[in-house]
């Protein structure tokens, strides 16, 4: 799948990535999350 192997990209090369998604469980698998509330951006974790 693509998105693993952007995962795999981001840990091998350290680099960063941003994912935009409303999948949830996607979402978990990131190390830092952060959501759109009332048009501003919030921590999500």
């Amino acid at each position: 799948h693509i998105i693993d192997l952007l995962f795999e990209l981001n840990r091998e090369q350290n680099t960063t990535l941003v994912l935009v998604t409303h999948d949830l469980g996607l979402a978990e698998r990131c190390q830092h999350r952060f959501r759109l509330e009332a048009g501003a951006l919030v921590d999500g974790d």
